[in-house]
């Protein structure tokens, strides 16, 4: 009986396996913060990617518009092309090109150019997101100041 006692004891005071038992509480709420931590970075990278796609398509339509020596001839065909070159750039930053959608408009009279860029998200980790799917858009208008 006292053998029985002694090893209770024993069993009672040592603290072995108190790091494996804290670290498997632990593990759980790392490994989510690591993966919510990687979402968040990829929605910032997709938005940047869009944003600088729709200002380097104003910036090359404007080279290219009646302002500059590539002219197309009219404001149609400028406003397709720009859709046309705003869809390429979000592929070239390597991003799906048919999650993207570019609507431009043109005014000659007041020389301005209107972009719209949007570009359909989804999260790479499906079921831990805080950031749901949805569309990123970014939106540049830049008004083109008479000489």
């Amino acid at each position: 009986m006292m053998g029985l006692v002694n090893r209770m004891r024993l069993f009672l005071t040592t603290c072995k396996g108190n790091v494996a038992v804290e670290f498997a509480f632990i593990l759980p709420v790392l490994i989510i913060f690591v993966f919510l931590l990687i979402e968040f970075a990829n929605y910032l990278w997709v938005r940047n990617v869009v944003d600088h796609a729709a200002h380097e398509t104003v910036r090359w339509a404007i080279v290219r518009g009646p302002w500059g020596a590539q002219w197309p001839g009219n404001e149609s065909t400028l406003e397709a092309n720009m859709e046309t070159y705003a869809v390429s750039r979000v592929s070239g930053g390597s991003l799906r090109q048919a999650a993207a959608n570019a609507t431009a408009s043109v005014d000659i009279a007041n020389r301005t150019l209107n972009l719209t860029l949007s570009y359909n998200y989804t999260p790479m980790v499906v079921p831990i997101t805080v950031i749901s799917a949805g569309v990123v858009t970014s939106s540049v208008t830049m008004d083109i100041q008479r000489p």
